[in-house]
């Protein structure tokens, strides 16, 4: 099952973030809060590697808000890896 999901770092997450209408909205430490436009926030821990747990939390955050299914995001962050 975790295979599907690539390895991914915080700057990966950013990008795909900032793509689907979250900003940055402040960082304490080596967390940094999203806010989407609806007001709903994520944290990114920036690390080099994110866990899968984590990857996988956020990448079905954003499945829900931007009506988006987990595949086409898990394909968007791995084509966006080879830009």
């Amino acid at each position: 099952m975790s295979g599907k999901y690539p390895v991914a770092s915080w700057k990966e997450l950013d990008a795909l973030l900032r793509r689907h209408n979250f900003y940055l909205k402040s960082q304490k430490g080596s967390h940094i809060k999203y806010e989407h436009t609806s007001g709903m926030i994520v944290v990114v821990p920036r690390h080099k590697v994110i866990s899968i747990g984590v990857l996988k939390g956020i990448i079905r955050q954003i499945s829900l808000l931007e009506r988006v299914s987990e595949e086409k995001l898990i394909v968007e962050l791995k084509e966006g890896k080879a830009l």
